[in-house]
C-alpha cells in the first residue's frame, strides 16, 4: 500500500510541473566600465521579471532569483554559464538574458530569449538611453514585444490595450477615454484563458476519485478482516492473535490514509476550477 501512496505522491508532483511552462530571467550581465551599482543592474532585471509575470498567462511560471539559484546544481555558476545551459540544468521553457553596454556615451541595453531545449534564440531587442532610469522604461515598454512570441501571451502584443504596453497613461478626469480602455483591458482579460488548469483541475479530480476508491476497497478489506480475527479458534496462540489484530489496523490505516489523501486532490481540484 506504501507502493501506491508513493506513486499516487509521484503523479501529484508530476502533475505539479507540468501544469505550468517555466521562463527563467537570469540577472542582466554588469558591465565593469560603467558608472552603474549592482543594485541598479539588479533592479532593471527584477522590472524585467515583474513585467513578464503580468504579460504572461497564469499558466506560465517565471522563476525569482531565489528559485534560479536554488534550482542550479552546486558546480554550476551563472556568470560562467550560457543562457541556454542554465535554462536546461533548471528545466526551465524558456530563459532571457540581458546585457548593459555602452555606445557613444549612451548606455545600452540587449534582452535576448532562449528557447531551451533548441537553443535557439526565439526573440531579442536592443535599446539604448542616457541614463538607468532609461533603461528602466525602455524595459517596461520592450517586454510585451520580445514575449510575444510565446503562447499564450495574452493572445497578441498588437491588441493589447495602450495602457498594457505602456505607451499611454490614463487620465482621471477622461471618463470617456477611460471606459474604452478598460473595455479593452477587459477583453484581453476574457480572451486569456488557458486550458492547462482545466486539465490540472481534472487530473486532481481523478487522482481523488482514484484514491477514495482505493480506500472503499481497503474499508472492505478491514471489515473482512476483523470478522475473521473474531471468529479464529480461541485456542490460538497469543502471536497468531496479534499478527490477525495488526492486519485490521493495516487495513485501517491505509484506508484513513487513502480517504485523507483523496479528499485533499478533489479539494484542490475544486478549488483550482475555481480560482482559473
Amino acid at each position: 500500500m506504501r507502493f501506491i501512496l508513493k506513486i499516487f505522491l509521484a503523479v501529484i508532483l508530476c502533475v505539479k510541473i507540468s501544469s505550468s511552462t517555466v521562463l527563467a530571467v537570469l540577472e542582466i550581465i554588469p558591465n565593469s566600465d560603467l558608472d552603474m551599482t549592482v543594485s541598479e543592474y539588479r533592479h532593471l532585471t527584477d522590472e524585467l521579471r515583474t513585467r513578464a509575470r503580468a504579460i504572461l498567462p497564469r499558466s506560465y511560471s517565471v522563476l525569482t532569483r531565489d528559485n534560479i539559484f536554488q534550482m542550479l546544481p552546486p558546480e554550476s555558476e551563472q556568470a560562467e554559464s550560457s543562457a541556454v545551459s542554465i535554462g536546461r540544468a533548471i528545466d526551465a521553457e524558456y530563459v532571457t538574458q540581458g546585457f548593459v553596454g555602452k555606445f557613444e556615451g549612451m548606455l545600452t541595453l540587449t534582452i535576448e530569449l532562449y528557447e531551451s531545449a533548441s537553443g535557439k534564440m526565439l526573440n531579442s531587442f536592443v535599446t539604448e538611453s542616457e541614463t538607468a532610469r532609461g533603461l528602466l522604461s525602455e524595459i517596461r515598454t520592450k517586454t510585451p514585444e520580445l514575449l510575444s512570441v510565446l503562447q499564450p501571451v495574452t493572445n497578441n502584443v498588437a491588441n493589447l490595450s495602450p495602457v498594457e504596453r505602456g505607451e499611454l497613461k490614463v487620465e482621471s478626469d477622461d471618463n470617456s477615454q477611460f471606459s474604452i480602455l478598460n473595455s479593452q483591458l477587459s477583453n484581453t482579460i476574457s480572451n486569456e484563458k488557458p486550458k492547462t488548469p482545466f486539465y490540472t483541475a481534472l487530473a486532481l479530480d481523478l487522482l481523488g476519485a482514484a484514491a477514495i476508491g482505493f480506500g472503499i476497497y481497503q474499508n472492505s478489506n478491514a471489515q473482512k478482516l476483523y470478522k475473521k480475527y473474531e471468529n479464529m479458534d480461541k485456542n490460538l496462540n497469543n502471536n497468531e492473535y496479534k499478527n490477525a489484530y495488526r492486519e485490521v489496523e493495516s487495513a485501517k490505516t491505509d484506508r484513513d490514509i487513502l480517504y485523507t489523501v483523496g479528499g485533499v486532490l478533489l479539494t484542490m481540484g475544486i478549488m483550482v476550477h475555481v480560482w482559473f
